[in-house]
């Protein structure tokens, strides 16, 4: 019996200002932000509580400033990505960091260095890059492709990639087999989400699902117990749940 009104701020801080500034004046009776770059959210706090509107963001964990937050635990999908190459026998693999800007991007490092450290696995710094901050959505595709050119010229030897995302990690095929190499013959390559592209290419890509619809699902039976629970005046303590990841096997990977 609700009314969702669906904005994209496209990652642009101005954009996102404004949208909740419209959507405050409009009365919205709840509020769900999906948003996983770094912002101080110090404003989107102090406006939407000053409104006593319930709020649950996806993607980031701020329930330490009293806000319900889901999302996927991306340090155990980092080391499940790690765990799934070692087991494959890669010793020799190249990473690809995530924006600065995402939220997402330290966890999944983390994660990565931490089953790394276990497996005994050291990384070569020079096949470690970092993606630059988001200009698009399909940035990150052009940011595989230049990642992995940039690996090549390197000339150090690498077996595997472990890519921030779905995305990173098709940009890195296309950059691969433009260099002459076949995937997953010549090389591994990894993603993260489990976003549509990553199933239907060619090869599929092999990632860390994040499941996104359970989430924003979790994230909505929030959002409309607490707007019941306001006007039961009836008081909530702001709830975490971190989704387990889970490993899909594609054609993109192999031993």
């Amino acid at each position: 019996s609700y009314l969702p009104l669906l904005m994209d701020a496209q990652t642009e801080r101005r954009l996102f200002d404004s949208y909740l500034e419209m959507i405050l004046e409009r009365r919205a009776e709840g509020v769900i932000v999906i948003a996983s770059w770094v912002f101080d959210e110090t404003n989107l706090l102090s406006d939407v509580q000053k409104n006593n509107v319930p709020i649950v963001i996806v993607s980031r964990d701020l329930t330490e400033r009293g806000v319900s937050s889901v999302l996927v635990d991306n340090e155990a999908g980092g080391a499940l990505a790690m765990r799934h190459l070692h087991e494959l026998g890669h010793r020799r693999i190249a990473v690809i960091r995530g924006p600065e800007e995402m939220f997402d991007s330290e966890p999944r490092w983390a994660g990565v260095q931490s089953a790394a450290a276990k497996a005994r696995i050291q990384f070569d710094p020079r096949l470690v890059f970092q993606l630059p901050n988001l200009v698009d959505p399909t940035s990150g595709f052009d940011g595989g492709v230049d990642c992995a050119q940039r690996m090549l010229a390197t000339g150090r030897p690498f077996t595997a990639v472990v890519a921030f995302d779905d995305l990173t990690a098709l940009g890195v095929v296309r950059g691969l087999l433009s260099a002459g190499l076949r995937v997953p013959e010549d090389c591994t390559v990894l993603g993260f989400d489990d976003v549509l592209p990553a199933a239907v290419a060619t090869p599929g890509i092999t990632t860390i699902r994040q499941p996104l619809r359970e989430m924003g699902l979790l994230a909505s039976e929030w959002v409309v117990e607490a707007i019941k629970a306001r006007e039961q005046k009836k008081e909530q303590k702001p709830r975490l749940y971190r989704a387990p990841p889970e490993l899909v096997v594609r054609m993109s990977s192999t031993g």
